[in-house]
């Protein structure tokens, strides 16, 4: 699962912003974690993310995100994709606060 380095280059200055958050290439995806714990990934032309709860409905409606499937038919667990492709910086810049929110959310988990 390749990245789009594009997509890596966006994300970085928001993401790396935040509190505690570190970034590693991972399973040939860019992750991002807070507390040693994965909140956010770049794989292809998508944002992927572990959504803080009740933000999962809000990314499917405005963003048409969707299950993240990082192999066919096998679902990650609680992750959503959102395809960034099309959308460039628009998109991102609305999602940040989902992303923001996911990073905090998984911050409080490992608490």
């Amino acid at each position: 699962m390749a990245y789009s380095a594009a997509l890596r280059d966006t994300c970085d200055p928001l993401l790396m912003a935040l509190t505690g958050v570190s970034a590693m290439p991972m399973f040939g995806a860019h992750c991002y974690l807070v507390c040693g714990r994965m909140f956010a990934i770049v794989s292809g032309e998508c944002v992927c993310l572990r959504p803080a709860p009740g933000d999962d409905l809000v990314l499917v409606k405005q963003f048409a995100a969707e299950p993240w499937t990082p192999r066919p038919g096998v679902r990650f667990g609680r992750w959503f994709a959102v395809p960034c492709a099309t959308g460039g910086t628009e998109v991102f810049d609305a999602l940040a606060p989902y992303l923001e929110n996911a990073c905090e959310a998984r911050r409080r988990d490992a608490r």
